[in-house]
């Protein structure tokens, strides 16, 4: 039977590894959104998952998670991919990309805060882990979906 330690220091590395791929999201969509207002919010958000991301660094040390830079690049290719899509136009930005951009941003955002709340229950067991900060983070990450779904309501109305 495998270690205990062994599932959780995995688990932590791939959110690690998928924080990479959401942070160069966040990064991209806030400089192509089409509203001004969106990117604005969302260059507050990219701020606010880089420095999760740094917390999550922080917690994964801890642990003697290690870089998963092979992860890392795995998931920044599929992101960097992602970006071909089919979206009615092949010059111009649509406005469907505006919506579909906010929709994985919203995705993004869920499966980090999964992430803490999967960290917060290992937490209660492992003192390296602190449950205070990760209750910060999961509250963070609900602030941060109810702006992207704000964000994700004016862009939707665009389409009519």
């Amino acid at each position: 039977m495998e270690s205990r330690d062994k599932f959780v220091t995995s688990y932590v590395a791939h959110h690690w590894a998928a924080s990479k791929g959401g942070l160069d999201l966040f990064e991209r969509a806030s400089r192509s959104q089409s509203s001004a207002r969106t990117r604005k919010v969302l260059a507050t958000l990219t701020r606010e998952v880089a420095e999760d991301r740094a917390r999550l660094r922080v917690m994964a040390d801890a642990l003697g998670v290690g870089e998963a830079r092979l992860a890392q690049l795995a998931l920044s290719v599929g992101e960097t991919v992602s970006r071909v899509k089919l979206n009615g136009r092949f010059v111009r930005r649509s406005p469907l990309s505006d919506v579909l951009e906010l929709e994985a941003l919203l995705a993004a955002v869920r499966g980090k805060r999964a992430g803490w709340e999967g960290m917060r229950v290992l937490a209660i067991n492992d003192a390296r882990i602190d449950v205070a900060e990760l209750d910060d983070l999961i509250v963070r990450a609900d602030s941060q979906i109810e702006r992207l779904v704000a964000a994700h309501a004016e862009a939707a109305a665009t389409l009519r």
